[in-house]
């Protein structure tokens, strides 16, 4: 893996609530001269460092599909969505019509990291009526196949876990409510 150095924590803070937290607060990181994120997918960190930066002209032009499903889990884990909002659409269009297909149930982590409520919507009413649990817990599409990324969502053999016992996201604009083992959207 290839090391990282950034030295505008500044930019870091501004950039990114969670990270200011962990430079200012109370978190061991704030008194380190240089922090690991080693948990963290290295490109899709770099991507978000880049624009963070103004290194726009570094960015990637185009991302594969599993590209924006791990840059969605760093915006989502660190709250960085706004950084790259000016290079969403750029990166996305090329898969956002088949958003809904079998083999793409990572769109709706896609959609929840990135405020898209009218796709976050489809998808999870699209889950909810055409995926399945098998007699093993796990969360099967339409076609039978296990969910890629299921894990991502939450599942752990019910539709509950899908929001890991939280609220969605405000920026996804509708509500919820559970009933034992079912979540409702509304």
């Amino acid at each position: 893996m290839q090391d990282y150095v950034f030295n505008k924590p500044g930019v870091m803070r501004l950039a990114s609530p969670v990270w200011k937290a962990m430079l200012t607060g109370g978190f061991a990181e704030s008194r380190k001269a240089v922090i690991s994120l080693e948990d963290d997918d290295p490109d899709a960190l770099l991507i978000v460092l880049l624009a963070a930066h103004l290194q726009h002209r570094q960015l990637p032009k185009e991302l594969t599909f599993d590209q924006i499903v791990k840059l969605a889990v760093i915006c989502d884990k660190y709250d960085t969505a706004t950084v790259v909002q000016p290079f969403l659409h750029q990166w996305n269009s090329p898969y956002q019509s088949n958003c809904l297909e079998a083999g793409h149930e990572q769109w709706l982590s896609v959609a929840w990291a990135f405020g898209y409520t009218e796709n976050f919507k489809d998808i999870a009413d699209c889950l909810v009526r055409t995926s399945m649990i098998d007699s093993e817990g796990r969360c099967l599409n339409i076609e039978g196949k296990l969910c890629p990324g299921a894990p991502l969502f939450g599942f752990s053999g019910t539709f509950a876990a899908i929001f890991g016992g939280g609220a969605p996201p405000p920026r996804c604009g509708f509500s919820y409510s559970r009933s034992g083992n079912y979540v409702f959207l509304s």
